[in-house]
């Protein structure tokens, strides 16, 4: 079972982390609504990004665990009580100071796309092609999405992100490497900033997203199919 009181880099990435170069790294999880799910509403697929830079990713683990104590975050489980939709946007808080927030959205996600996959892979695709075009990470630079349980789910995002590379819209040199929030404590800031960005499009409720637009560091692509 991983340590889930560490404030340093997860023994498996620790290679990785030492050979990414630049000033920033990018952490990313979603949100979503199916086209099967989305029965009386909309569907959509939200993927974000959030850039803290590399040299400060201990320090930045150390803030958040001291919000969420020796356990482990999931921000749909906070949610569920008063105390934790406080924690919620203490949470934001913390992670809008540290970094920035780039969220790649595809509103609705079209009907034969029913499970979402090549929503997931155009968001993907936008998001990873705009942070490299803006230089916000180096050629060399570090990415971490969070794995996927499924392994089909995982071959499909091996496949998008291998294909992203033969087409030139990001590096080869590039390090794109799955983990879990249990390994990887930095995922809790991309789950927290793609729920609060739900949130407000699924509940119209700005409270967990304004610590994010109060620093001016939530940057939103359009990912149309």
């Amino acid at each position: 079972m991983p340590d889930t009181s560490t404030t340093t880099a997860p023994n498996s990435l620790e290679a990785v982390y030492a050979q990414a170069k630049g000033t920033m790294a990018a952490f990313i999880d979603e949100s979503y609504r199916t086209p099967a799910q989305a029965i009386g509403g909309n569907s959509f697929y939200v993927l974000t990004a959030v850039l803290f830079p590399l040299a400060k990713l201990d320090d930045i683990r150390k803030s958040l665990r001291t919000i969420v104590g020796p356990g482990r975050w999931h921000t749909t489980d906070e949610a569920q009580s008063e105390a934790g939709q406080a924690r919620i946007i203490k949470m934001a808080a913390a992670v809008a100071r540290a970094g920035a927030v780039v969220v790649a959205i595809q509103n609705p996600i079209p009907t034969a796309d029913k499970n979402a996959e090549a929503a997931r892979g155009r968001c993907f695709e936008v998001l990873l092609t705009q942070l490299c075009k803006s230089d916000s990470l180096h050629a060399q630079g570090l990415v971490v999405f969070e794995r996927r349980r499924d392994t089909s789910q995982q071959k499909s995002d091996n496949q998008v992100i291998n294909a992203l590379r033969r087409s030139g819209k990001i590096p080869e040199t590039l390090y794109v490497t799955p983990a879990t929030p249990g390994d990887e404590p930095l995922l809790w800031a991309p789950d927290v900033a793609s729920w609060a960005v739900r949130r407000h499009h699924t509940h119209e409720e700005d409270r967990f997203v304004q610590p994010f637009n109060d620093k001016g560091c939530l940057h939103k692509l359009q990912a149309s199919s």
